[in-house]
């Protein structure tokens, strides 16, 4: 499993951009590249799992640092 984790600070009264929303198309592509990479390097750790999963974690903190919203998604892409 790999997961991306995208994090947002919200000040104040301030509207923040879900951190998931920076998860599109160009990321995910490069995330799958990066991946190959890792494993091709680890030849010796086989056998691989049948099926690799890309999990995505956004996470949002309040001016202060306190957690606002934590959201996983299993297999997101």
């Amino acid at each position: 499993m790999f997961c991306e984790v995208k994090t947002r600070r919200a000040a104040r009264g301030q509207h923040v951009v879900e951190p998931l929303a920076s998860v599109n198309r160009r990321k995910r592509l490069r995330l799958r590249r990066m991946a190959r990479a890792w494993l091709a390097e680890r030849v010796d750790a086989r056998p691989y799992p049948a099926q690799i999963r890309f999990d995505a974690i956004g996470i949002t903190f309040d001016g202060s640092g306190a957690l606002v919203a934590l959201e996983h998604v299993e297999n997101a892409f």
